[in-house]
Order: structure tokens, then sequence, then C-alpha cells
């Protein structure tokens, strides 16, 4: 990489293992250091590196995203950063998601995370645009389904989920002109 996108590229890998979670000054260093460049901030050993680490969180910052250190280093959100844009297919599709995971169906909670930090990233325009992008699924897809699921059927599938078990049911699919039930079977899991 050129040395003039060095920089840039150093403050995208501290942004990447902050979404991972709180880390140390070592451990943000550490990780730039190992996929980037091993002398990024020559190991903290040289005020020159420390100023280069100081830097780069600093222009974090300027480019909007919020960062809390109390010890370690926090990402607090992305705040004004927008570093994704989504053209009008993906945008839908997240929508899709985000309503076909609704609260209370299976997966919904690992679903639904994923799909705000998603969403974070996103400029302010096309976030607001899912809530209606949601609402036109939401009609779309109670048209086409008007089967209720069985309490009890929903609870055992819930429970076959919970315990990491082998579902079997038989299935009559309209694509089988004989009508007849076929077995089949679906290993399930949560948090997918």
């Amino acid at each position: 990489m050129a040395p003039e996108r060095a920089p840039f590229k150093r403050c995208l890998l501290l942004l990447r293992r902050l979404a991972h979670g709180p880390a140390d000054w070592n451990t943000l260093t550490d990780f730039v250091e190992g996929h980037y460049d091993g002398e990024a901030y020559a190991g903290g050993l040289t005020p020159a590196g420390k100023k280069r680490f100081d830097n780069d969180i600093k222009q974090l910052r300027e480019w909007g995203v919020d960062i809390a250190f109390d010890g370690d280093y926090h990402l607090q959100s992305y705040g004004d950063f927008d570093p994704v844009a989504l053209g009008e297919q993906d945008l839908n599709t997240l929508a899709f998601l985000a309503e076909t995971f609704a609260p209370g169906s299976v997966n919904a909670n690992a679903v639904q995370q994923l799909l705000r930090r998603v969403a974070d990233w996103l400029p302010e325009s096309e976030r607001l645009s899912l809530a209606a992008r949601r609402q036109r699924w939401r009609i779309d897809l109670e048209r086409k389904d008007d089967d209720v699921i069985d309490a009890e059927v929903q609870a055992r599938i819930e429970r076959a989920i919970a315990q990491h078990r082998l579902l079997r049911f038989a299935y009559r699919s309209p694509g089988q002109a004989d009508g007849t039930p076929r077995t089949h079977r679906a290993a399930v899991a949560s948090g997918l």
C-alpha cells in the first residue's frame, strides 16, 4: 500500500478490531501490526509510534466514530461515519430480513443484532428508509401467508432448536402430484 494511504489502513484496522469488543492499547497495536505493518506503531517503544496511534484514534473520532476510553478503548457507535452504501436491491433485502426475522421468530435476536450493525454503517437516508421498506414487506408477506402455526407445533420446534435436536416431519409438497406426505429431517440449531 502506498505510504500516503497507510494512516487510512491503520484506522480501518483499529475500527475492525474495536467492532469485536473493547481492547487495550497493546491489543489494538498488536492487531494492526499483525495484519498490516509490523512496525506501524513501533511496538509502542518510541514516542513516534505512540503519537501515530494517538493520531489514528483522533482521526477515527474526526470521522465521527464514537470511541470511549476507560483504560480500554470501546467502540460506542459509528456516529457520522458511514462506510457502507447499499443499492435498492440490497436495502430491500435488509428490510426483508428484518421483517422475516421479527421479534418472536427463530433466531430473531441474532439476525436483528446483525441487521442493526449493518444499518449503523449506512448513511442516514438509507438507514431511515429501512422502516418504510419493512412496512412494504409486511404488507406483501401478509397477503401471501394466512397460515397459522399451531402453538404445540411451534413449541416442539422451539424445543428441538434449544436442544440442538434432529427434527423429523411429514410434508406434503404442492410440487408432488401424488399428494403423498414425504418424511423430512432437518438439523436445527440456535444462533445461526
